[in-house]
C-alpha cells in the first residue's frame, strides 16, 4: 500500500494549546484521514455484527477525562504564565482555524515573546509551520515544547507525524511516548498506521482498536482498521467497520467506496453498486469509485455500462494509464481495444504495457506486422520481460525464423520461470525442427521436470529420442 503524507492540517482541541494533527495523503484511498475530537455520552453496546449495514447500531463514548488538559494547565500555572500571553495564543488560534497561517505564526511568536517558557506556544506554532511545508521549523518547535514540558502529549504525537516519512520507528516511538503520558485516540490511530506500514499488521489492529475504545466516535480508526482488514481478507469485519464509519460521518465517499467494494467481494452486486452510486454522488470527481462500479458492471455482464464508468474515470484522470487497461478489457471488439491502447500510447508514449497489450488485440485481429512492431518497441523500453520475449518468438517462428524465436524463448525462459515450461515445449519442437534432436530432447526432459503428469511431454520426449 503506497502512502505519500503531504499537507498537514490542524485540529484544535482546547484553549490551553492541546493541539493535533492528522497527516493526509494523495495516493491511497486508505491513506490517514481528519476529523475532530469529539465525546459523547455513554449508550447501549452495539448490536450483533450483520453484513447489512442498516441492522447495526454505532456504539457512543463513555466519559473520558483529558490528562492532556490537566497537564497543560499545571505546566501553565508553574511558569506564571499571563493572560497576555494566553491571549495571543487564542488569536493565533483563531487564526490557523481560519487559514490564516502567517498571522497565526506572528501572534503564536508574540506569546513566546512574552514568556520563553510557554511550551503550548511552541507546539501550536509547530503545526503552522507543519501545514506550510517548514518541517525543519516545525520538528524545531515540537523538540522546544517537549524539552520544556517533557508530560505535554501533543508535540510528541506531532513530532511522530513529522517524522512518519523518513523514520517508522521513530515516528512509532514518539507516538507511543505521547500514549504513555496521555492514552488517546490520535496517538493511537497515528501509531497504528505507522505499524500497517511496517507490515505490523497485529499491531496496527490492536492499536486503531485500542483508539476506538477510547472514543467509540472517532471515525479514522473506523476507517483505517476497516481499510487493514479488508487488505487481510477480513471482509465481514471490515464491512462492519465501514457500517460504524459511515454513521459517524455519512457524507465520506471514500468509506462507501471501500464498503462497495467489500459488498462486491462477498458477491452482493446490488449493496455494491448502492455504495459506489452513493460514493460517486458525494464525490463525482473520484475516478477509483468509477472504476470499482465498473469492474462491478463488467462481472455481472453490463459491459456498457462498465464502459461508460471506465470512460468517465479516464476523463477523470486521464493518466491513470491502468485505466486505459482496464477498459480495452471490457471491450468486445478488439478494434475498439486497439484503439484504447493507441490513446493511452500517445498520452505516455514510454507505458510499456501499452504496446505490449495492443500487440496481443493486433495479433488476434491478424495484423502480425502490427503485433511484431509494438513488441519489438515494449522490449525497446522494457528489454528484460519474459513475456514479451515469449509472445514475439512465438511470432517469429511463424515467420519462419526458427533461430530467432529459439533465441526469444530462451530469454524467456531465463527471466520468467512461470514461461519455462511452455518455452521448453516450443523451443523443444523448434530445435527438432532443425535437426537439433539433442537439444530438443533436452528441452522435453526438461519441461517433464516441471510437468512430469502431462502425456504431451512423454510423446514428445519419446518421438525426440527416436529421432535422436
Amino acid at each position: 500500500m503506497k502512502h505519500t503524507l503531504s499537507v498537514l492540517s490542524l485540529v484544535f482541541l482546547s484553549v490551553s494549546g492541546c493541539l493535533s494533527l492528522r497527516p493526509s495523503s494523495v495516493d491511497s484511498t486508505c491513506a490517514p484521514v481528519l476529523i475532530k475530537k469529539t465525546i459523547a455520552t455513554p449508550a447501549p453496546a452495539p448490536n450483533k455484527k450483520t453484513l447489512d449495514p442498516e441492522k447495526t447500531a454505532l456504539p457512543t463514548a463513555a466519559p473520558a477525562q483529558c490528562l492532556e488538559e490537566q497537564s497543560v494547565d499545571a505546566y501553565n500555572a508553574s511558569i506564571g504564565l499571563s493572560n497576555e500571553a494566553m491571549g495571543y495564543v487564542l488569536k493565533g488560534n483563531d487564526n490557523a482555524a481560519h487559514g490564516e497561517l502567517r498571522d497565526a505564526i506572528v501572534n503564536f511568536s508574540h506569546a513566546l515573546k512574552l514568556n520563553p517558557l510557554y511550551a503550548s506556544a511552541y507546539n501550536n506554532r509547530g503545526n503552522v509551520y507543519s501545514g506550510l511545508g517548514d518541517l525543519v521549523r516545525a520538528e524545531a518547535d515540537f523538540m522546544m515544547a517537549i524539552k520544556l514540558n517533557p508530560k505535554f502529549a501533543s508535540p510528541l504525537n506531532n513530532l511522530g507525524i513529522i517524522k512518519y516519512d523518513t523514520d517508522l520507528k521513530g515516528a512509532i516511538d514518539c507516538y507511543s511516548r505521547a500514549i504513555t503520558l496521555s492514552p488517546n485516540c490520535f496517538s493511537l490511530d497515528n501509531r497504528g498506521f505507522a505499524r500497517e506500514n511496517i507490515d505490523d499488521t497485529q499491531g496496527a489492529l490492536q492499536d486503531y482498536s485500542a483508539s476506538i475504545k477510547l472514543q467509540p466516535t472517532y471515525f479514522p480508526a473506523y476507517y483505517h482498521r476497516g481499510c487493514l482488514r479488508k487488505k487481510i481478507g477480513a471482509t465481514e469485519d471490515a464491512i462492519q467497520d465501514f457500517n460504524d464509519a459511515i454513521r459517524i460521518n455519512p457524507t465520506d465517499s471514500l468509506a462507501y467506496k471501500h464498503r462497495g467494494d467489500l459488498f462486491w467481494r462477498a458477491n452482493n452486486a446490488s449493496f455494491a453498486i448502492r455504495d459506489l452510486d452513493k460514493s460517486i454522488s458525494l464525490d463525482p470527481k473520484s475516478s477509483d469509485a468509477y472504476i470499482s462500479r465498473a469492474n462491478v458492471w463488467r462481472c455481472v455482464g453490463n459491459k456498457d455500462r462498465a464502459i461508460q464508468d471506465f470512460e468517465k474515470a479516464i476523463q477523470i484522470e486521464p493518466k491513470n494509464m491502468w485505466t486505459y487497461l482496464e477498459l480495452a478489457n471490457a471491450r468486445s471488439d478488439k478494434r475498439e481495444s486497439v484503439k484504447d491502447y493507441t490513446r493511452a500510447i500517445m498520452v505516455d508514449p514510454t507505458w510499456e504495457p501499452g504496446f505490449r497489450n495492443r500487440g496481443f488485440e493486433r495479433y488476434f485481429l491478424g495484423d502480425k506486422n502490427g503485433a511484431l512492431a509494438d513488441w519489438n518497441q515494449a522490449l525497446r523500453l522494457v528489454p528484460n520481460k519474459g513475456l514479451t520475449h515469449s509472445v514475439r518468438g512465438r511470432l517469429r517462428a511463424e515467420f519462419g525464423d526458427v533461430t530467432g524465436a529459439i533465441a526469444e524463448l530462451t530469454e524467456a525462459i531465463r527471466l520468467d520461470e512461470r514461461l519455462r515450461y511452455d518455452s521448453y515445449c516450443l523451443r523443444a519442437k523448434l530445435r527438432a525442427r532443425i535437426g537439433d534432436y539433442k537439444g530438443s530432447t533436452g528441452d522435453a526432459i526438461e519441461a517433464f521436470k516441471l510437468k512430469p503428469g502431462h502425456a504431451l511431454n512423454y510423446f514428445m520426449r519419446s518421438v525426440f529420442r527416436m529421432k535422436r
